[in-house]
């Protein structure tokens, strides 16, 4: 990784932490196929931002949670162990940031 794209990663943790944070609040209420969607749009987008900055693990760990969120759209329901699991996933990847 350049010192440019480095630096750049560090300046945007601060910022993943709080998109995970985010994200872990639409996990927690994705009680219904709108909620999922949105939980999955900002795992997709914040994925996308985290890949861009070079923070390619934690981009990785939120693009397994987009993943498990498009299976739980097609299946128009988020069991409470697969919140559970995801939430546990994201909280695990935003600390290790």
């Amino acid at each position: 990784m350049s010192d440019a794209l480095a630096d750049l990663a560090r300046a945007f943790v601060p910022r993943a932490r709080e998109r995970a944070d985010l994200l872990r609040g639409l996990l927690n209420g994705a009680e219904d196929l709108a909620g999922i969607e949105a939980a999955r749009r900002e795992a997709h987008n914040l994925a996308g931002t985290a890949g861009s900055y070079g923070l390619a693990a934690f981009g990785a760990a939120v693009k397994r949670i987009e993943s498990a969120l498009r299976d739980a759209e097609t299946a128009r329901s988020l069991e409470a162990p697969v919140r559970e699991a995801l939430v546990a996933a994201l909280d695990d990847a935003r600390d290790r940031l």
